[in-house]
Order: C-alpha cells, then structure tokens, then sequence
C-alpha cells in the first residue's frame, strides 16, 4: 500500500474545506494524513477547522498563497516519508476514486512525476473544466485541454505541460528532484512553472480520464487582481525560468509592446493600468502578494472618492464619490429625475440631465466649460450617455455596470481627510 499524504490550502473558506476532507475520506484509497494550511485566513477557519479531529492544521502568519500555502504543507508531508503528496485546492473536492486511478497511472507509467484530474465543473458534472493543458511557445499563455467540453466518458490518458494545482499527486521522487512549487509566484503560474520544471527534468505529467476531480469554472472576465498577476507572473516565467531562447526573445520585442499597444483597446477597463502595475512590479523584482495600495484592492464602500482620469475627448476627469461636502471640492452633479436632484441640491450644483440624443449633444457642449464631473455612485450609470465604446469591468464594486468610457483609464485613488 502507498503512502500519501493530502495537502489542502485554506483561505477564509472554512466549509469549501470540510467539503473537501470530507470527499477525501470518502476515496476508496485513504491517504494516510491530511494536513490543512490555514493561510493567514481573517475569518473563523481556524476556529471550525481546529474541531475537525481527522487533519494536522498548520497556521500560516500570513498568506503566502497558493504556492506558498501548498510549500508549507509539502515540507510538512514529507516529515513523514510519503509516497506521493496530493495536493488539493479547498474549493475543489475529488471524486471517490481518483486516488485508486491516480495510483495506477504511475504504475502504468514509471517515467511519471505528477498525475492531475479530469477537472469537472462543480456545478454541472457532464462540463470538464480543465484535463490539463500545454504552454504555448508561439505567444504568451496556455492550451488548456477540454475546456467547456462534454465529459470524457473513455479511458485513456493524456501526457501534458502541466496540471492545474487544483487536485494534483505527486512523487516523492519529483518533489526531492526537482523541489516544490515557486512560493514568488503566488497566485497563478506557479502550476504551470512546476510543470514545466518537471519535465526539464525527465519525469512526465499525466492526466488519467477517470481520475476525476470537480472545482469552478475559471472566473470570465477575471477579476483586476487575477490579471495582474497573470501578466505578471507569465511574464517572469517566459523571461526567467523558461529555457526557450526564441519565446524570450520574442516577449521582449513584440509580446509586451504589443500589449502596450493594445491594451488601451480592450474590452476590460482598467487592463493597461493594471499591465503597467505588473511590468513595474517584474522589472523592479517584486514578486509575491500583490501590494495593497493597487487601487483596485479598495472598494469605493471604504473609500471616499475615486479620480478616473480617461482619455476622453474633452480630457475631463470623472469622480466617483461617496461622500463629499461641497466646501471642499467644486463640482457639478448629474442626476437624473427631480427626487435626485431635490436630495442633492442643498450640496452641489446639480443639472438633470436624460438618456438620448439630445441630451448627451448638451452634455458635450457644456463639457467644453467644464473640466470636472462629480457623479455619485448612486447616478454613475449616466455615464453611459457618453459616447464611447461600451466596457464591462466586474470586480471590486468600483463599478458594476456597463460604463460608455475610453478603455484607457488611469485611476487614482483618493481619500477624504478628516
């Protein structure tokens, strides 16, 4: 009987994670100890995982992330002489059987280091999330294999790149050859990255069709912070720790100037601001936990007002606020019917104005005097009088809604002193 030992990272999920040990203890083929990283969770995980009697917990004193999380518990597992180290997410659970199937791929297959999942969509078992993927070497990002597709019913397996972290066995092997994952990474990549390392060093990477494991569907469009740090952390591992001289070259006198180029033009707002943080960040060498000033890590709830400076065609600046007193800044207000502007006239110049094309024709010409838009978060949906191509950015609670503004955004975040 092999020895394996489950890791499972936890941040502020507690009950994603019982779910997950509980599914755990369910296989036909037990590992013989689960160890939880709590990561420096700010809620009550430790409390409720510090009742669950069947794991060894470790408490992070901070969140190290993903692959930090994962590195703490993979030090701790090979304490004791395992076999393999499985290393779970929280938020993904395995099927009953993927230890037995997983165990068999490497019998069947002695080259192999790491063996993924057939990953299913949590929510709808006949969806693959993920059955591993490739890294593209022709531009910058990954193949991911299956996506949205039907579920595999057939029995074969595949060689790949890499397998997402999100249910992955490993040998003790690999892990004493080639080490663990990259704890600078973070949060995305570092799966890639380990796989990568893996194969450099003779192992192969395998995913077993009825090994099956389920997890969410990855987040569309991703939030701020995910891209960041997946243009980030792609660009180190293309630059730095692959060896492909061609791809290097490549990222550096076209990939990134063509980002520089296009972002501005995307369809998610704030994406060149949000480039520029990552490309600063890895020129300067900081990797790790994203900084907490970034202004998208900030709900417009804690703040007081948000400057979006954007290129539109007056050059205008577009304030967000909460809360402002009318001695300290001058601005005029938009509303929209006569109860908003009643609340709102006592503190602010306030023009009503209404969706339609006359409307925003006034709107234009009266911007040629006027350098500065206060719309509370209550109205800011009148941005869309604006004639500009439609965005959508959802995360945070900055903004919600479909906004008509320049792609191109600079924001600034601001608070009111008191």
């Amino acid at each position: 009987m092999h020895k394996v030992i489950a890791v499972i990272v936890n941040y502020n999920k507690p009950f994603d994670t019982l779910r997950c040990i509980k599914a755990i203890l369910q296989n036909s083929q037990k590992p013989s100890t689960i160890i939880v990283v709590d990561n420096a969770s700010t809620d009550n995980s430790v409390s409720i995982l510090q009742n669950c009697y069947q794991i060894e917990l470790i408490i992070n004193r901070q969140n190290k992330g993903g692959s930090g999380g994962f590195n703490t518990g993979i030090e701790a597992a090979l304490k004791y002489k395992p076999d393999y180290v499985w290393l779970l997410d929280n938020d993904a659970y395995p099927d009953t059987r993927y230890l037995l199937f997983a165990l068999a791929t490497f019998k069947k297959y002695p080259d192999t280091g790491v063996v993924g999942a057939q990953i299913l969509d949590i929510d709808n078992h006949n969806i693959i999330v993920e059955l591993g993927a490739n890294i593209c070497w022709d531009h910058i990002g990954t193949t991911p294999i299956g996506r949205r597709k039907q579920r595999v019913s057939q029995h074969y397996t595949l060689q790949v790149d890499y397998v997402p972290a999100c249910c992955m066995l490993i040998s003790r092997q690999v892990l004493e050859t080639v080490g663990g994952l990259k704890d600078f990474y973070f949060l995305h990549w570092d799966d890639m990255e380990f796989g990568y390392r893996v194969n450099q060093q003779g192992f192969s990477v395998r995913v077993n069709t009825r090994a099956i494991a389920f997890h969410k569907p990855y987040e569309q469009p991703p939030s701020p912070t995910v891209r960041y740090y997946d243009i980030r952390n792609s660009l180190r591992f293309y630059l730095f720790d692959s060896r492909h001289v061609g791809m290097k070259l490549r990222v550096i006198f076209y990939d990134i100037i063509w980002m520089i180029l296009t972002r501005p033009f995307s369809k998610t707002p704030l994406d060149i601001y949000i480039l520029y943080k990552a490309l600063a960040d890895l020129l300067r060498g900081k990797m790790g936990k994203l900084d907490s000033t970034a202004f998208w890590c900030h709900k417009v709830s804690h703040s007081d007002y948000f400057i979006l400076s954007s290129y539109l065609p007056l050059g205008e600046r577009i304030i967000i606020a909460n809360n402002l007193s009318k001695q300290e800044h001058r601005f005029e207000v938009l509303v929209q019917d006569a109860a908003e502007e009643a609340k709102l006239a006592h503190q602010f110049p306030v023009r009503r104005v209404n969706h339609g094309l006359i409307a925003s024709i006034r709107l234009f010409f009266s911007n040629l005097f006027r350098q500065k838009i206060l719309i509370s978060t209550g109205y800011y949906n009148i941005l869309d009088i604006l004639f500009r191509r439609r965005a959508y950015y959802n995360g945070y609670d900055l903004i919600k809604k479909p906004l008509s503004l320049s792609i191109f955004w600079d924001i600034i975040q601001n608070r009111k002193k008191s």
